[in-house]
């Protein structure tokens, strides 16, 4: 809870005390601040830090107060706590509700609406059509499928297993109205809402090349009949597909020729085509080809493909027939087809494995330092690049995609369990890989017991992990002073691991001698230490 206000009878700088107080007069949590004037109107203004009340507080009306020596009369105000008693029935309800939105939109707990208890916004959910409330049933399916619930909620070992759960249930909501929102989008008005709404949040414009095309076909016809013909409810991921390949299509559909080779040629790994044999015809074949290509509405990207390369078969005087294996989707590429999509797949560790995993990162010149380290990882299984082909060295990491590369390196087989993280998804990919490095002692939550994994890791925490998973800390013997110039920054959990790793040169700092601990790691940075810490091993 935030405590603030605006008093007029005391004066700027005094003490004031803050108390929460159950119904027997104990205090639950206490703290105080200074009130400070503002100049813009002359008001005496108090703001206390955010009151963290204790995770096992039971359901039931508390007391605030706040009190100061110059403050004549204590200000005081009531507010009603739902605590894990109350959240452990209604997520235990929800396990065996036939239809969750009729649950929470029509049921109570102890006279609590479940929007209440959960804090949930159900207009969200009441906005809903009936294909809207389909795709929210479907997510919300798996959610209470993710949903492991202790007998009982008084000890704290089933506190804290209520409190992921009530996580998971959140996550969960958020993404099923997101589901249930696109799938009542019929129009170009709610399409492009939705995807105002959600392209950005939920990461779909990581692939900024998708992006600039998005903003081009959005509001034209082919693209909005395409999302408006939708028809079985689609997860978060799934909607990230389909939206992609509706996208390239519209475009193709729509565009000006020059704008469909742009596009053809740079999204051939979505297409799966063999951009050199279009390359290799003449200036005047390959107008031929876009010409005939350009403004036809393909079902998939998989048939655009076909219709490309028998077009550039046709004009090369080439065999068109199909493989003899029957194999029409086999054009070549180290890609891997998935619901109208091409994602890298990782190289096999043989001879020419660097010349393969050239072709597949097709942005290594922005990191050439990095190039050796991010080669032999592709090779392992470490890391894999983009659909369009790229690896991004230089963008930011996150603590789930730091967490997925170092149980990859350090062979962390993926768990089936989950970790005791509110934010961590029973149904998010990244799922395994940190309850795999849990297990291991790896990564640990906050204070409040989550792990952020969409948060950008620093620099200092993805030493800190690398140190607990190669069990560096057993070994106490060195105790050489750190040489960065900005240790003074470095966070005193942190120390043992950059010492560590600064002495066997597998974490080297800037040029200008300093570590940047805070400093957000980028995907180069991250493949270095692991290729310089299995370096080291071998």
């Amino acid at each position: 809870i935030v405590v603030s206000g605006t008093i007029d009878e005391t004066r700027q700088g005094t003490k004031l005390i803050l108390r929460v107080i159950d119904d027997e007069s104990n205090i639950i949590y206490a703290d105080n601040t200074t009130t400070v004037l503002d100049e813009t109107d002359g008001s005496i203004n108090f703001e206390f830090k955010k009151a963290l009340l204790p995770v096992g507080l039971e359901t039931g009306v508390y007391t605030v107060k706040v009190s100061g020596k110059q403050l004549a009369t204590p200000l005081s105000t009531t507010f009603e706590h739902n605590g894990p008693d109350t959240k452990f029935k209604a997520l235990k309800n929800m396990k065996t509700a036939e239809s969750v939105g009729t649950l929470i939109a029509e049921g109570t707990v102890d006279e609590k609406t479940y929007e209440e208890i959960l804090s949930i916004d159900l207009a969200r959910y009441t906005a809903l059509d009936s294909n809207g409330k389909a795709a929210f049933e479907a997510k919300m399916t798996k959610v209470k499928a993710a949903l492991e619930l202790p007998e009982g909620y008084g000890t704290e070992a089933e506190i804290e297993k209520i409190q992921k759960a009530v996580g998971v249930f959140t996550l969960g909501y958020a993404d099923a109205i997101a589901s249930g929102e696109f799938a009542k989008a019929d129009d170009a008005a709610e399409i492009a809402a939705w995807i105002d709404e959600y392209y950005n949040a939920y990461g779909f414009n990581a692939e900024a090349e998708i992006t600039k095309v998005l903003t081009k076909v959005k509001a034209v016809e082919d693209f909005v009949s395409r999302v408006a013909a939708k028809t079985a409810p689609l997860d978060i991921e799934e909607i990230k597909e389909f939206l992609h390949e509706a996208v390239l299509l519209a475009a193709i559909c729509e565009l000006s020729d020059d704008e469909v080779k742009s596009v053809y040629m740079d999204f051939h790994t979505y297409f799966d085509i063999d951009k050199s044999a279009f390359k290799a015809l003449s200036k005047v074949q390959q107008a031929e080809v876009i010409e005939e290509l350009s403004g036809t509405s393909f079902e998939t990207c998989e048939a655009a493909a076909d219709a490309l390369d028998k077009k550039v078969i046709e004009l090369s005087g080439g065999d068109s027939d199909d493989n003899d294996d029957g194999d029409s989707d086999n054009r070549g590429g180290n890609y891997t087809y998935t619901g109208g999509m091409k994602t890298p797949v990782t190289v096999a560790p043989e001879e020419d494995a660097e010349d393969a995993a050239t072709d597949v990162f097709t942005d290594l010149a922005e990191a050439v330092w990095a190039k050796e380290a991010i080669l032999f990882l592709s090779s392992r299984g470490v890391v894999n690049g983009n659909p369009d082909g790229s690896f991004k060295p230089n963008d930011n990491i996150t603590r789930a995609e730091f967490v997925k590369m170092l149980a990859a390196a350090l062979e962390v087989e993926e768990s089936a369990d989950s970790a005791p993280f509110g934010d961590v998804s029973a149904d998010s990919w990244y799922a395994p890989y940190v309850a795999a490095t849990y297990k291991w002692g790896i990564v640990t939550g906050d204070e409040t017991g989550n792990f952020h994994p969409e948060a950008r890791i620093t620099r200092q925490d993805m030493v800190v992990m690398l140190y607990r998973g190669s069990r560096a800390e057993l070994d106490k013997a060195n105790t050489e002073e750190i040489a960065f110039t900005d240790k003074e920054t470095i966070s005193q959990y942190a120390l043992d691991a950059v010492r560590y790793f600064s002495a066997k040169k597998i974490v080297n700092g800037f040029a200008d001698g300093s570590f940047g601990a805070l400093n957000n790691a980028t995907r180069a940075e991250a493949a270095m230490i692991l290729y310089n810490m299995i370096k080291a091993t071998m």
